[in-house]
């Protein structure tokens, strides 16, 4: 979504991140289902979680939809291009020079209940890295972060040697770094078969 946007916006745009302060926790559980939400400890006591959880079983939905009126709501609300929603981060695209600012947005959200995170929140700049890459709202390029390449590299070279043993879960990480860059790198996708043939091939 946000690469099919910067190929189609012709106008310069600057980016801000906005992240949602331990997302989840902010969600509160239905009072009619804490009955079954109650957990009782090794001295009797009865112990109940008022907010979703993350991890234990999918929550999306729980999360998402709150989420999802929010982004709608800060559309509505404020002068914006678009905003991209990954779970609790978000990408907010303004036009250049336009009058938008995040501390506004970070103010109109605690009205809501919303809480930001504050070390992940950042100002209106012509870059901001967002779901793994880096995104240029004036060049319309996209990128890796400084340094992931040589990363990537140094993560591969031991599966180089070809007497080198591997764990299927060693295998399965790094089929799944390089997919992430394949994404703005497509033509390394043929290259990535080899890996899951060897996953597929794996004798338990």
């Amino acid at each position: 979504m946000v690469l099919i946007f910067f190929a189609e916006e012709e106008r310069d745009v600057k980016l801000a991140l906005f992240d949602w302060e331990k997302a989840y926790r902010q969600i509160p559980t239905r009072m009619d289902q804490w009955r079954y939400l109650l957990v009782k400890d090794f001295e009797g006591r009865f112990l109940l979680d008022t907010q979703i959880t993350f991890g234990g079983v999918a929550g999306c939905g729980s999360f998402g939809r709150p989420a999802d009126a929010w982004k709608l709501i800060m559309k509505a609300h404020f002068d914006l291009v678009s905003i991209f929603r990954w779970v609790e981060n978000n990408l907010f695209v303004r036009v250049q020079g336009g009058n938008t600012d995040m501390k506004d947005v970070v103010a109109q959200s605690k009205k809501l209940g919303v809480q930001t995170n504050e070390k992940k929140f950042l100002p209106f700049l012509a870059e901001q890295k967002f779901i793994g890459f880096v995104w240029n709202g004036l060049e319309k390029t996209v990128r890796l972060p400084d340094g992931k390449i040589e990363k990537r590299i140094s993560q591969l070279s031991p599966f180089l040697n070809e007497k080198e043993k591997f764990k299927y879960e060693q295998v399965e990480i790094l089929a799944g770094r390089l997919n992430h860059v394949a994404y703005i790198l497509p033509h390394l996708k043929c290259r990535l078969n080899s890996l899951y043939q060897w996953l597929m091939s794996w004798q338990y």
